[in-house]
C-alpha cells in the first residue's frame, strides 16, 4: 500500500489476508478509501500493489478520483480542526506559561535563598577578619611588651 504522502506499507500474503479479515473480510480496493496506516501520517492510500507469482508483473489497484475525494476531505478537516483546535491550543499555551511562571517563581526563591546565604557568609567573613585583625593587634601588642 502506498499512500498519497508516499509512505509505503508492505504485508506479507497471509498478513495481508488476515488484515483483510479483521477489517470484515473487505476486498483489496475497498483499502482505497481509507487513510494511511503509518503512525502520524493520516493521508489517504492511492494505490495497492499485490504481487502474485511474476514478482516484476505486481497488480495495481489505484482510483484517482477517490483519492482526490479523500484530499479534499482531508484538506476540510484539517481546516476544520484548525479552528476547532484554536482553544486548545491557547489551552496548551497557557498551560506551559504556567508551567515557565511557575519555573520562573522557583528559580527566583532559590535566588533570594542564595542571596541569604551569601549575606550571612559575608557577614561571616566581617567577623572573622576583624576576629584576626583584632587577634593580631593583640599578639603584636603582647610582643611589644614581652619585649620591653
Amino acid at each position: 500500500m502506498t499512500c498519497s504522502e508516499k509512505c509505503v506499507v508492505d504485508y506479507h500474503p497471509w498478513c495481508w489476508k488476515v488484515e483483510k479479515e479483521r477489517d470484515g473480510g473487505s476486498i483489496d480496493k475497498d483499502y482505497l478509501s481509507r487513510w494511511c496506516k503509518t503512525p502520524d501520517c493520516n493521508a489517504p492510500i492511492s494505490k495497492i500493489e499485490i504481487v502474485r507469482d511474476d514478482i516484476s508483473n505486481p497488480v495495481v489497484i489505484s482510483d484517482n478520483a477517490v483519492t482526490e475525494k479523500m484530499l479534499e476531505e482531508m484538506e476540510r478537516l484539517t481546516k476544520k480542526q484548525l479552528v476547532i483546535s484554536e482553544p486548545h491550543v491557547l489551552e496548551d499555551m497557557k498551560a506551559k506559561e504556567d508551567e515557565m511562571q511557575q519555573r520562573i517563581n522557583e528559580l527566583t526563591k532559590q535566588l533570594q535563598e542564595s542571596k541569604a546565604v551569601e549575606k550571612n557568609l559575608n557577614r561571616q567573613l566581617r567577623i572573622a577578619v576583624r576576629d584576626n585583625e583584632e587577634s593580631q593587634a593583640t599578639a603584636k601588642n603582647l610582643q611589644e611588651v614581652s619585649s620591653i
